[in-house]
């Protein structure tokens, strides 16, 4: 006698039911097959987010909408690189934009927000010194 063994069909999202209670991992795995609409619901669910740490990061919008852009496309392109095993899809999302913002464009950070000193010495409020792009401080 043979056995019987039922395939089951590749889950699709129809309804915007569906995509509430389907995971990111699940999504993620959809996409990889294809799932334009898992695609759509994962950026939906993160890329305001992942914009807003952006641009904490950096202070300059321009470069914290190229960061969120580059890591979508990224998870297009690469989507088994995530392992749910190890972080959360938001924890994931996160540390590829810090290390996108921090590897891939150092003179756009740079010119984003000047650095503040923090030492004891220019603590007052009489006075501050801030470091400019190009190596210039300065004095208030």
């Amino acid at each position: 006698m043979k056995a019987v063994v039922a395939r089951q069909q590749p889950m699709t999202l129809t309804t915007p039911s569906d995509v509430a209670s389907v995971s990111d991992a699940e999504l993620l795995r959809l996409m990889a097959a294809g799932d334009e609409r898992a695609f759509i619901t994962l950026y939906q669910r993160h890329q305001g987010p992942v914009y807003r740490f952006a641009l904490l990061m950096t202070g300059a919008a321009n470069v914290a909408e190229e960061v969120t852009q580059e890591i979508f496309l990224a998870m297009i392109r690469e989507p088994h690189r995530y392992d749910p095993a190890r972080a959360s899809l938001s924890a994931y999302l996160y540390g590829m934009a810090r290390n996108r913002q921090s590897g891939s464009a150092p003179n756009s950070l740079s010119m984003a927000a000047p650095k503040i000193s923090t030492s004891r010495r220019f603590m007052s409020s009489e006075s501050c010194t801030c470091w400019l792009p190009g190596g210039r401080t300065a004095r208030r």
